[in-house]
């Protein structure tokens, strides 16, 4: 399972199965999204930014983003 958010919608996620099925709502081109594989969130966690390229899920290697609460 795979939790999808935007950047600033951290707990207001969506879950899906597998990645391939979170291209078929056709995001839009360039979008940001932040990927996790656990559902709740803690201090300190780093989450894996994707970007949509080519109409799939790309990840960026130099950038992850962190949680602090």
């Amino acid at each position: 399972m795979y939790y999808i958010s935007k950047p600033d919608q951290y707990h207001y996620s969506r879950v899906i199965k597998r990645l391939s099925d979170f291209e078929r709502s056709r995001p839009e081109e360039g979008s940001e999204w932040h990927i996790r594989k656990r559902k709740s969130i803690a201090a300190f966690d780093s989450l894996d930014v994707y970007f949509i390229k080519g109409g799939k899920l790309s990840r960026c290697p130099q950038k992850s983003s962190a949680i602090v609460f």
